[in-house]
């Protein structure tokens, strides 16, 4: 029979005292199970219950040595299998009991084989149903792991050759006597726009997983300023009329300011690029009622009505042809919307085609408490140090060295992991940091600071070119005392040699 078929998986205990009911029961309960268990006191079934893993367990009440209600409650402390409970019972005050041990089906006795027939069927159901939810859950876990694995990779593939590139420019714009500023400056630019969309990408995903955190500190609202002052300068290269207004803004507030200046910073971004030139772009930013108000007003070539609605939707723009135009991953808007979201705070648009547009949001956020500048904000590097670089890429092995130099910084260089734990034993009391890579052949990053960990307490700094949640306690638990991202910011690395040595 097909009920055979579909009910051969379901493990079945029977908890019944009396012996005519049982041989009763059993006949049916065959006819539907090939597992099934018989347990004659409730102390049996108990024990039975314990040592097995049953999917349905079908249960007297008044038994001896220990009561079908008593038993409920032992084994629901342990497990979660589905309760029927068969009794001569009726009272409502009884009902509700059981209902509140969360038994899934109640049959009073006599029963006949429909009753039984329909009621197995449907906690069967129920079981099936719960299986393929969490068969389903599997598989969306397993899809979502591979995405993040395939996102840790790409970040690792594209953010490796970028540290090399950009670090490159930084040094030749140093060196370069104006002959190269004009190509120097594409390629920054092309690189710099290559990593905001890397950047998109990841904190996208991160967002859609639902690993976004939103940290709150103190921080001084000048930060505000300063990040909007950045974008002067490129505002000034199309000639736009830059203004900045703040009001009634106090001197600390209590927020995420990262993710803060990360959606003004979208916003600023948009603004510029969607502005021609000789035109106008205004950002406010007030304070009131325990809410933060920042509004960037432009008059570049607006939104159309009809697409308002979308604006916010992932890969997003106003039409392909300002994507040709215009560039980007269409995410900027997106991320900004889900970090609002995030701070329980809503953004807006207002925008009319060939007028400009006005992006606006509101955050509820405390006034902070005053930062105490840090005693060592003006620490020097120390001289004759030596450092132990552990690197696979050849470019970025060249780029370490010209920065090291530039810093008269002495150094030992690993090409893997391996030869990171040798020098390191080899040499224990010459280094005053390791800087390490994670994504290393023969050996990783991460295990070869395990191995360093066994006999050295040198500081070891990450080098990663991988992005994602979790990366940094995941470096520290291995014994790392800190970590810098790739592309490598270098007044970083100045912070934390000094830090560390």
């Amino acid at each position: 029979m097909t009920k055979m078929k579909i009910y051969k998986d379901i493990k079945v205990l029977l908890v019944e005292d009396d012996s005519y009911l049982i041989e009763e029961l059993s006949p049916i309960l065959k006819k539907y199970f090939k597992d099934i268990d018989i347990a004659q006191t409730g102390l049996e079934g108990l024990k039975k219950a314990k040592k097995n893993n049953y999917d349905i367990i079908i249960t007297d009440i008044v038994m001896p040595e220990m009561d079908g209600i008593e038993m409920i409650k032992e084994i629901k402390k342990h497990k979660d299998p589905k309760f029927v409970v068969i009794t001569a019972y009726s009272n409502k005050e009884f009902f509700i009991e059981l209902i509140e041990l969360g038994i899934n089906a109640y049959l009073i006795k006599p029963v006949t084989f429909k009753q039984i027939a329909n009621t197995l069927k449907k906690v069967t159901n129920e079981i099936y149903k719960e299986l393929a939810i969490q068969k389903h859950i599997k598989e969306i876990e397993k899809l979502s792991k591979i995405k993040s694995e395939f996102l840790a990779n790409m970040s690792h593939e594209i953010r490796t050759p970028l540290n090399a590139i950009l670090g490159f420019i930084k040094i030749m714009k140093e060196e370069d006597d104006g002959k190269f500023e004009k190509y120097l400056n594409t390629i920054d630019s092309a690189s710099q726009t290559l990593l905001t969309i890397i950047n998109d990408v990841l904190e996208f995903s991160k967002i859609e997983s639902g690993k976004m955190k939103i940290e709150h500190i103190d921080f001084k609202s000048d930060e505000l300023y300063n990040a909007i002052e950045l974008f002067e300068a490129k505002a000034n290269e199309k000639n736009i009329d830059f203004k900045i207004d703040f009001v009634n803004i106090p001197d600390y507030l209590y927020g995420d300011i990262h993710r803060i200046k990360q959606i003004i910073t979208n916003l600023l971004s948009n603004a510029i690029k969607f502005t021609p030139k000789n035109k106008s772009i205004t950002t406010l930013i007030k304070y009131k009622n325990n809410k933060l108000y920042v509004e960037v007003k432009d008059e570049g070539i607006g939104i159309p009505k009809d697409k308002l609605s979308i604006i916010f939707h992932s890969f997003s723009q106003a039409d392909n042809s300002t994507t040709r135009k215009y560039g980007g991953s269409g995410l900027g808007l997106t991320i900004s919307y889900r970090l609002v979201k995030l701070m329980k705070g809503s953004l807006n648009v207002e925008s009319e085609v060939d007028k400009g547009s006005k992006f606006y949001f509101e955050i509820p956020i405390k006034e902070g408490k005053e930062i105490k500048e840090s005693i060592n904000s003006n620490q020097k590097i120390k001289e004759n140090l030596t450092f132990l670089i552990a690197e696979d890429n050849n470019a970025n092995q060249m780029f370490m060295k010209i920065l090291l130099d530039k810093l008269k910084i002495k150094f030992d260089l690993a090409n893997n992991g391996k030869e990171a734990i040798e020098l390191a034993k080899k040499n224990k009391n010459k280094y005053d940091l390791i800087l390490m890579d994670i994504n290393m052949p023969i050996i990783s990053g991460i295990d070869a600071t395990k191995e360093i960990r066994k006999f050295s307490k040198i500081p070891i700094i990450a080098l990663t070119a991988s992005a994602l949640d979790g990366d940094k306690e995941r470096f520290i638990k291995a014994g790392m005392n800190d970590y810098l991202s790739k592309p490598l910011d270098i007044q970083k690395l100045k912070k934390v040699i000094e830090k560390y040595t």
